[in-house]
């Protein structure tokens, strides 16, 4: 759904302003996206309790605590 509305506005910003215009908003998007704490924090917290977890490490502080 994301996608289908953004491509939207694009589409219709090449179509209003130009090519140009709409490439531009295309990539400002994009860095503006990226430049969010938030979208790297949340993978990385992810792919630590995936690493937590298939390396054990996990199981051994689950029993350590609740001992």
């Amino acid at each position: 759904m994301v996608f289908v509305l953004g491509g939207i506005a694009i589409g219709a910003a090449f179509f209003l302003w130009g090519p140009e215009a709409g490439l531009m908003l295309f990539t400002h998007t994009i860095w503006g996206v990226m430049g969010k704490f938030i979208l790297a924090a949340v993978p990385m917290f992810i792919f630590m309790g995936i690493i937590l977890q298939r390396s054990g490490v996990a199981d051994d502080l689950y029993e350590m605590i609740y001992r």
